[in-house]
């Protein structure tokens, strides 16, 4: 694969210094960079973005801090068991409720 970047003459004559000073050429960094992404699943890089989420993701967000905060305000259960167990009963009553 080959990549080609357009940079402005300062940032690039800043990079390949960079790269320089570490032994190694601009190609190999990007390299090491990418490969480091793959192997994480990430960019290896501080997004200083916050993600913008859908009403329904940011609901789950609430919940779950809600759940985090207050648990007794929430129903657990021992074992997975139990909890499919509530699950089909909840399944259940709301089939015979339609």
């Amino acid at each position: 694969l080959n990549i080609k970047l357009q940079l402005d003459a300062e940032t690039q004559g800043s990079l390949e210094a960079l790269c320089n000073s570490y032994g190694i050429t601009v190609s190999e960094a990007a390299n090491v960079l990418l490969q480091k992404a793959v192997k994480d699943m990430k960019l290896p890089v501080k997004n200083k973005k916050t993600p913008k989420y859908n009403a329904e993701t940011l609901a789950a967000i609430a919940e779950t801090e809600d759940i985090i905060k207050n648990p007794q305000n929430y129903k657990a259960y021992e074992t997975a068991a139990e909890f499919q167990k509530a699950m089909y009963s909840l399944l259940e009553k709301k089939e015979g409720d339609e």
